[in-house]
């Protein structure tokens, strides 16, 4: 199956989407219908926003409308670049994990020692064991570094604006409140940045500031209640870490399967030299992560 040749239309209308290889090099190749279909849809989206816009020139509205329908149409936009994103990531994952080239249907050679698989169209694929197919590690690597440092300054941040209240001499139950708004937000944003690739001690950066607090607290002079309610929400936090990383965790989509997979579910063992179906040589689990 060779290279194909797409028009302009197709390239606009959505019908081919880009998609580039482990060297960074690209090609055009079909979208998938699903894709094509939600490009439609948002389309005509647009479509309709940018007709409203006409009528709000026309009937001159106020700021309110402005603004509304320029987020929609932001967001919209958006929806449209992600799902062209979307489209090209699909393919190659889709193709990886069949062990075919996304860009001319061919089989892969095994892969080397730096994961690439090489194609005879010379197309170069990632795949790494433990990660998805086609996903560069060192992008990998730069992603959980990125989220975990995104996770570890908003659990700091919560952290402070629990913590403030009570260190400025609040009452009780003012600092309490805003230490429970502060406790469910970390623990979404840990749910959400462990299941997205972030290391889960980062989230405990948000028991640091109510501690800190205890502990200045203490060198000032200050004891009894304050330094109660600031060990008390130094503690809330740090469950509201642990506890929103237990659920990222939970939630974090591995292809786990009995006897496929080139890594072992439990022990994390290489199992790419291991025949399909045997179980691990290490700790002697049949599931396997893709």
């Amino acid at each position: 199956m060779g290279a194909r040749r797409f028009s302009l239309v197709d390239k606009v209308i959505g019908r081919a989407t880009w998609v580039r290889d482990a060297r960074g090099r690209g090609r055009w190749v079909e979208n998938p219908l699903a894709t094509r279909l939600r490009l439609v849809f948002t389309g005509a989206g647009i479509s309709v926003l940018l007709v409203g816009i006409v009528f709000l020139v026309a009937r001159r509205a106020d700021g309110g409308w402005w603004a509304g329908t320029s987020g929609l149409l932001i967001v919209l936009s958006f929806t449209v670049a992600e799902n062209l994103t979307d489209g090209a990531k699909h393919r190659r994952k889709s193709m990886v994990h069949a062990g075919l080239c996304p860009w001319c249907g061919r089989h892969l050679g095994e892969a080397d020692t730096e994961y690439v698989r090489r194609c005879s169209c010379g197309g170069e694929w990632w795949d790494a064991p433990g990660l998805t197919p086609s996903e560069s590690p060192v992008r990998y690597r730069h992603h959980v570094l990125a989220t975990s440092l995104a996770l570890g300054l908003f659990a700091v941040f919560q952290g402070t604006m629990a913590a403030f209240p009570a260190w400025s001499g609040s009452p009780v139950k003012e600092a309490l409140g805003c230490g429970g708004v502060s406790f469910m937000l970390l623990l979404i944003a840990s749910a959400w940045g462990v299941s997205s690739g972030a290391v889960w001690w980062c989230s405990l950066a948000g028991a640091a500031p109510a501690f800190v607090g205890a502990a200045a607290s203490l060198v000032v002079g200050r004891s009894g209640e304050p330094l109660v309610v600031l060990l008390g929400l130094s503690g809330l936090m740090a469950v509201g870490g642990l506890l929103g990383s237990a659920v990222g965790r939970w939630v974090r989509p591995r292809e786990v399967m009995v006897g496929v997979g080139r890594v072992c579910a439990e022990c994390g063992y290489d199992l790419r030299g291991v025949a399909r179906g045997r179980v691990c040589p290490e700790c002697g689990s049949a599931k396997r992560v893709r």
